[in-house]
């Protein structure tokens, strides 16, 4: 059995300290993840999926997400084509997408809990910042029984998002 045993970021705090092999309690050294997979041994076959590359979410008015995103939440803006109803807004880890919607896809694409995270190192401050700018919470910052910090905002569409008090690697 390897000395080390790395614990996916996403499962900390871990609930594990020791293991039970051949009838004896070994206790195991737990390391953070590493992102760089070749730094330490955790190796990448061939064709597998490195990264998260970009997330989309969906709009019914251009401009008013485009306004949203860029000069509400303040995120940098990489590129907008209104013909196209496209952008792309660069986030630390991943692009982060915004795509206009025809009327008929509105109900299908739009409206809805994304399953997107955004981390603050001060949720507390960046609640109160988005809250003055009318951005409206589904849910205040509240203590998590896993032990994490979070509020959910929607856009102008509905979309719901989290904002997640970032923790230490």
């Amino acid at each position: 059995m390897a000395d080390r045993v790395r614990i996916a970021q996403a499962c900390r705090p871990p609930m594990a300290t020791a293991v039970v092999m051949d009838g004896q309690h070994r206790r195991l050294r737990v390391e953070p993840a590493m992102t760089d997979y070749g730094s330490r041994g955790g190796e990448r076959g061939e064709g597998m999926i490195d990264r998260v590359w970009y997330a989309t979410v969906f709009v019914t008015d251009f401009q008013r997400g485009l306004a949203f995103y860029r000069d509400t939440l303040g995120l940098p803006l990489l590129h907008a084509d209104e013909k196209f109803g496209h952008a792309g807004f660069k986030t630390e880890g991943a692009l982060f997408r915004m795509q206009k919607v025809s009327d008929e896809q509105t109900k299908s694409f739009s409206g809805r809990h994304t399953g997107i995270g955004f981390g603050v190192k001060d949720l507390d401050a960046e609640y109160e910042r988005l809250k003055a700018k009318s951005v409206r919470f589904t849910m205040v910052p509240e203590k998590m029984a896993w032990g994490g910090y979070m509020a959910l905002f929607a856009d102008p569409d509905g979309n719901v998002f989290y904002l997640d008090q970032l923790r230490p690697e």
